[in-house]
């Protein structure tokens, strides 16, 4: 049997609902729920009226996704005056399936040798098997979920776990959307049409050797006992968008990339001159 429970929302009670066996509370309390709520809050034209959890899949003892489906309005008809104005009731709720998991981080590392003069990046080779496959090549990505809000350091732990690089710092770290769109806009969103999800891109520069490449690439990493099993492998920059074909690599090559040619960064991601202005100011 189904729970439920009233919430205010913008002023207006409405219905929350879970699936039994499902803990309403921890799936609405979730801090990535309570960052959709925020957001709805601040649409003009969308109009809540329903909600029911559906699952919540745990890490541990913290839920980790939350999934749900609501009944949001972009109009703000009755069903009655819908249906009279459109000759059905069909439509009168936009798709309202959502895989609730929280924003992430990606990190492109910037390896530069100067024994061949070679701008290397390094890729994670691990399954994926939301999408069938036993190997998957990307750059470095975390959750930020299961974190405290330090963004950053969330991106530092995803370095050191998943490439084994222990000489880095915070300050290491550029925020490569910050520079580009500004840093109230810096996040971009990978399947809006049932996932919440938004990635900051962030990159490092390291100065490397040979001996690092050799070492390095092949390596295995990850936690082991999470189901994490990680290889490392160390490539050209340049042959990225040959390697993978994962948004999270390929916008972050593209970032880098622009943000290259707008001459904002150098090659060793050195910030030059001041921001690009927005495009919609460039004729």
């Amino acid at each position: 049997m189904s729970q439920q429970k009233n919430i205010n929302f913008n002023g207006k009670d409405i219905i929350i609902k879970a699936l039994d066996g499902v803990n309403i509370e921890d799936a609405l309390n979730f801090k990535p729920t309570q960052n959709w709520f925020e957001n709805m809050k601040l649409q003009k034209n969308l109009y809540l009226d329903e909600l029911e959890f559906r699952e919540v899949f745990y890490f541990g003892t913290k839920p980790g996704f939350v999934t749900w489906s609501c009944k949001v309005r972009d109009h703000n008809l009755s069903l009655e005056d819908y249906t009279l104005k459109y000759g059905s009731q069909n439509g009168y709720y936009l798709p309202g399936y959502v895989f609730c998991r929280g924003n992430s981080v990606s990190i492109l590392p910037i390896l530069s040798c100067k024994e061949d003069n070679t701008i290397y990046t390094a890729l994670v080779e691990q399954a994926r098997i939301p999408i069938g496959k036993e190997s998957k090549l990307e750059i470095p990505a975390g959750i930020l979920s299961d974190t405290d809000g330090n963004i950053k350091s969330a991106a530092l732990d995803e370095i050191k776990q998943e490439l084994d690089i222990k000489d880095l710092n915070l300050s290491n770290l550029v925020d490569l959307g910050s520079i580009y769109w500004g840093e109230s806009v810096n996040k971009w969103t990978t399947s809006c049409g049932a996932l919440d999800e938004h990635i900051i891109s962030f990159a490092f520069h390291k100065n490397i050797t040979k001996k690092w490449i050799h070492d390095t690439n092949g390596k295995l990493t990850g936690e082991n006992n999470s189901g994490e099993r990680i290889k490392v492998k160390i490539i050209r920059l340049d042959n990225l968008m040959f390697k993978s074909r994962d948004s999270k690599s390929l916008v972050s090559y593209l970032l880098y990339e622009r943000l290259l040619k707008y001459k904002l960064i150098d090659k060793k991601l050195n910030k030059l001159g001041r921001p690009y202005p927005c495009s919609c100011n460039i004729t």
